[in-house]
């Protein structure tokens, strides 16, 4: 179903917040909402924001000076304590409501913030700040490409070496070396590689079981470059694959493809999520599909949408998601197809790059 209200609820900017819920200042705890809104890098920070969008960039000494050269156009202030001197500071501007993260904030946070802002009203902001960025600029879009382009190549060099008797760890240490050697800032997660009867682990880890010719193997894999992540994921059989991983695995990327051929914009992600959803239930394999269809994809690897039967809105042109159905059948082995898209006028755009129709890698 396309939705034709105006209202997306994972689509807002701050002005919405400030006039949802009557504020005068928003506290901004979340590291990758204040490297988008501020383009701070560094691993502690705190960012007050004014109606009039104007930014105080709260840090200790550590980053000032890191900060003052990164976040042009908004004021920096070092502080001592983090919840107490940004206490100060909105004391300072006058605040009388005060927004905050209700998912970034702890109980503790909240406490001092009680303590040090007596009849200042504290507001949880209930939305998830990652939608101040669910749609993506030009400039974003190209790094998105250029990480999952750098990614490729890693996935690339892996096939070349890969063969029966390389370890899940071996073959993990493997990419995430060419990550780095192709310049690359490190992980976008751990890669998760899991072959023959633990490739039914969703997101197992890997261990030092060596692979086996006949093994189904999924790797998972995801590289940040330039602040910005790739997520990919492919399945293959080491060697010619027998009649039931065939099987299987023509019933996910057939889910995969339907899910893709569907996206356009208008359409709940609920709606989205039961194109693959419904596709491998009526297959006989719905029991083994047990998480979402996607997640949205940027300066983080889990943003908004989310493409699950608890997702909420509706999809919209240049929002970025996964679309990654799998099955996972225990003690047997499993299959997920993941591609990463962006949303078109009419369609969408596949920015990773690997080949999903083929799935069997030749042993010599």
């Amino acid at each position: 179903m396309v939705n034709g209200n105006n209202s997306n609820p994972i689509r807002f900017g701050a002005s919405d917040l400030f006039a949802r819920y009557d504020l005068d200042l928003i506290w901004i705890k979340g590291l990758a909402t204040i490297k988008y809104l501020a383009g701070f890098t560094g691993s502690t920070a705190n960012l007050l924001v004014s109606p009039d969008k104007k930014q105080i960039l709260c840090v200790d000494g550590r980053y000032t000076t890191q900060a003052q050269e990164e976040c042009k156009g908004t004021k920096v202030v070092e502080i001592q304590k983090p919840i107490e001197d940004l206490c100060a500071k909105a004391r300072e501007l006058g605040a009388k409501t005060l927004g905050f993260e209700a998912n970034q904030a702890t109980y503790a946070d909240f406490a001092l913030l009680q303590k040090e802002l007596p009849g200042v009203t504290l507001a949880p902001i209930e939305e998830n700040l990652a939608c101040l960025r669910i749609v993506k600029k030009p400039l974003e879009l190209q790094k998105l490409r250029r990480a999952n382009a750098l990614a490729h190549q890693a996935f690339t060099d892996l096939v070349g070496v890969l063969r029966p008797g390389m370890t899940e760890k071996e073959a993990a240490w493997f990419i995430d070396r060419r990550f780095r050697e192709l310049g690359g800032a490190g992980n976008s997660f751990e890669t998760l590689i899991c072959a023959g009867p633990r490739s039914a682990i969703v997101h197992g880890k890997p261990t030092e079981r060596k692979f086996q010719t006949g093994d189904f193997i999924i790797i998972d894999r995801g590289v940040i470059a330039d602040h910005y992540v790739s997520d990919e994921t492919n399945t293959f059989v080491l060697g010619r694959a027998d009649a039931k991983q065939r099987e299987v695995y023509q019933v996910v990327k057939d889910a995969h493809d339907k899910c893709i051929e569907a996206v356009k914009p208008g359409m709940s992600c609920v709606d989205l999520d039961a194109v693959a959803r419904e596709y491998i239930r009526q297959k006989g394999f719905g029991d083994f599909f047990g998480h979402g269809t996607g997640h949205g994809v940027g300066l983080e690897v889990h943003e908004q949408p989310v493409i699950s039967p608890r997702g909420s809105g509706w999809i919209e042109e240049g929002m970025v998601f996964s679309v990654e159905p799998g099955v996972y059948i225990p003690d047997w082995g499993g299959v997920r197809v993941e591609d990463v898209v962006v949303v078109t006028k009419d369609g969408c755009d596949i920015l990773t790059p690997a080949d999903k129709n083929q799935y069997e890698l030749k042993v010599e």
